[in-house]
């Protein structure tokens, strides 16, 4: 072991002499390893991709390359790489891309020929697929009500029967989606505590992601709450990913409901101008019996 080595393990050199390479990997690679000190001396070189646990804890993304020295004496040499950081960087440019695809089409769904309902409900399904936010495939989406200081649920997918009427309507300031509204911040928990109001027999553990919904000038539109596992650790890139499909589906929302908006002032001008005819009809027909009346009087 040269002291690069040392230093990469976190160990001293006369700590890692005799150990053998399993012994510094996860227990799920170990396997792997025992396996290519074989293919090394079978094929006069190998590699592998690992994760190698340092002496403090620390877990790294490796990548081990071996070659034989001495096939007489048995010797081979592993040169042991860290590409923890290279992995990480991968990881979020395909997290950028996976972003960007929900994103998209969370974009399109103001294109779509659906309801507001539907598309708050598309849009907790798209959300909850993202495949590295480890987000509970469950989920709801609460809008201001008619009445201040108000949350209405709107949409949900995946929760308890008993959720349904005591969180149909929630006051600024109650339970985690409440407080999310009065503070206009994102509000996560990794357990049932005491901020938990709203609760049913048999609950199981998890936390929440409670994300406020707001228009361009910061205006409150709505939130949404989202289950994570128990003990859940908290992580700033996802919560970004959150803010921007906040930002989104605020769009779609405002573009939803001034729809719906003119279609009911379609509707009601429609139905003016059905009473409107009627009652000209009603005239008309009046007017006939009045000018048959009249005529027959003449006559008379």
């Amino acid at each position: 072991m040269n002291d690069r080595a040392c230093l990469l393990f976190g160990h001293r050199q006369e700590s890692l002499i005799g150990m053998t390479l399993a012994e510094l990997l996860l227990t799920e690679d170990r396997g792997d390893s025992a396996q290519l000190v074989g293919q090394i001396f079978a094929e006069g070189e190998a590699w592998l991709p690992a994760r190698l646990v340092r002496g403090d804890g620390e877990l790294l993304e490796v990548e081990i390359r071996g070659g034989v020295i001495s096939r007489g004496k048995g010797i081979l040499q592993v040169i042991i790489k860290n590409v923890s950081e290279q992995k990480r960087r991968e990881e979020e440019v395909n997290r950028g891309y996976q972003t960007q695809a929900i994103l998209n089409k969370l974009l399109n769904l103001s294109l779509e020929n659906l309801s507001l309902i539907e598309t708050l409900e598309l849009f907790i399904y798209y959300v909850t697929s993202f495949p590295w936010l480890l987000l509970e495939p469950k989920g709801a989406i609460f809008l201001l009500g008619d009445e201040p200081g108000i949350l209405e649920l709107k949409a949900y997918r995946g929760l308890d029967e008993s959720l349904l009427s005591s969180c149909e309507q929630v006051p600024f300031g109650r339970c985690l989606c409440g407080r999310c509204a009065q503070s206009g911040e994102i509000v996560f928990s990794d357990c049932i505590n005491d901020c938990h109001d709203h609760r049913y027999a048999e609950v199981e553990e998890h936390g929440h992601y409670c994300v406020p919904i707001l228009s361009v000038n910061r205006e409150l539109i709505g939130v949404f709450t989202l289950y994570v596992k128990h003990q859940a650790h908290r992580e700033q890139l996802i919560e970004e990913s959150l803010e921007a499909a906040a930002s989104v589906i605020a769009g779609v929302i405002q573009r939803k409901q001034a729809e719906e908006e003119l279609q009911k002032s379609r509707d009601r001008l429609e139905l003016r101008v059905q009473e409107r005819t009627i009652e000209l009809e009603e005239a008309n027909l009046q007017l006939g019996r009045e000018l048959s009346e009249r005529r027959e009087a003449e006559k008379a």
